[in-house]
């Protein structure tokens, strides 16, 4: 999907923009061959960082007209061909989110690759994301106590972070193919170096979805933690990427 196109994302409206958001990113690298060959089925390249692919988990705690909600993201950053306007790309490969309703809506509106799940999320220090589908724990990472590894901040700062979120497709419905969405993040961050062995992570992969397998097989590494207290999260709705093309 070559870069351009006949819609500008400059003229981009946002469907929702969700202000107080308290977030935590942990970004990490895997097997660049794993993700390409995934990302291959979509017509789709992974970035290249050092040799690996890079990928980005976020959660956000918040409230959309007055009802709280937890949510998990993982997604892939994409190869500069994929980029539209300059922006980060990155491919949205599986959320869970703690309202049952707003997973839904998201699937059936949005087009986006949502199930329901008990998302626990801590965006302070000592930071951790878990997700429990129903009585099981299928992902958790934690970051060591403050205490026990004096962590400090590497960066503290206001940080704007926009970029363009293609989805997953049904390969036999080719109406589908081809969407995209975008994501914009603002707010004072706080960036966290992983410290192993003092911060942890366990992926218990599920029939569900294939994200945690794939997590797994690409050896999965975390290498950062972000963190934000008052965040605001927009999000476009979701277009047919020819649109760009």
């Amino acid at each position: 999907m070559p870069v351009g196109g006949t819609m500008s994302t400059k003229n981009i409206k946002w469907a929702a923009q969700l202000r107080d958001v308290r977030d935590v990113t942990v970004r990490g690298l895997a097997d660049l061959k794993c993700w390409t060959a995934y990302l291959g089925r979509y017509g789709l390249t992974p970035a290249e960082r050092d040799g690996n692919a890079e990928i980005i988990i976020i959660g956000g705690v918040g409230r959309f007209r007055g009802v709280a909600f937890r949510e998990l993201s993982f997604a892939i950053v994409l190869s500069e061909e994929h980029c539209l306007n300059g922006q980060e790309a990155a491919f949205l490969i599986h959320s869970y989110n703690s309202c049952r309703f707003f997973a839904f809506c998201e699937r059936v509106f949005f087009s986006t690759p949502y199930s329901h799940a008990d998302v626990t999320l801590s965006t302070s220090c000592p930071a951790s994301m878990k997700v429990d589908i129903g009585t099981e724990g299928v992902f958790e990472i934690t970051m060591g106590s403050a205490e026990s590894n004096m962590k400090k901040p590497m960066f503290c700062g206001a940080e704007d972070w926009e970029e363009a979120v293609y989805l997953p497709f049904d390969f036999d419905k080719k109406a589908s193919a081809g969407k995209v969405f975008f994501s914009r993040v603002q707010g004072d961050a706080q960036k966290y170096l992983f410290d192993s062995p003092s911060d942890k992570f366990s992926i218990k992969p599920t029939t569900d979805t294939d994200v945690l397998a794939m997590l797994v097989e690409s050896q999965f590494r975390p290498y950062e933690w972000i963190t934000r207290q008052s965040a605001t999260h927009s999000k476009s709705k979701t277009y047919a990427a020819s649109r760009f093309a």
